[in-house]
């Protein structure tokens, strides 16, 4: 099992992505807009010498999008 390394972490805050979580040799990326950026992801996972096992593509819950806003607001 491969773990998501400094590298790739590197990688990917290079580019210009919404948070990153990392649990293991999971990665999760909040994007804007999935059919450009994950292009982008992917090519810099792999230039850091990671592979990608899979792709899934999470939509946000109306709860997640309320707490969001909610949080937004504090600021």
């Amino acid at each position: 099992m491969e773990h998501v390394t400094d590298a790739i972490l590197a990688a990917l805050k290079s580019l210009p992505l919404g948070n990153i979580a990392v649990d293991g040799n999971k990665l999760t990326v909040d994007v804007t807009n999935p059919e450009k950026e994950n292009i982008a992801i992917s090519h810099a996972i792999f230039r850091a010498g990671g592979h990608i096992q899979s792709v899934t593509v999470v939509g946000s819950t109306l709860e997640d999008a309320y707490l969001k806003l909610v949080r937004e607001e504090k600021k």
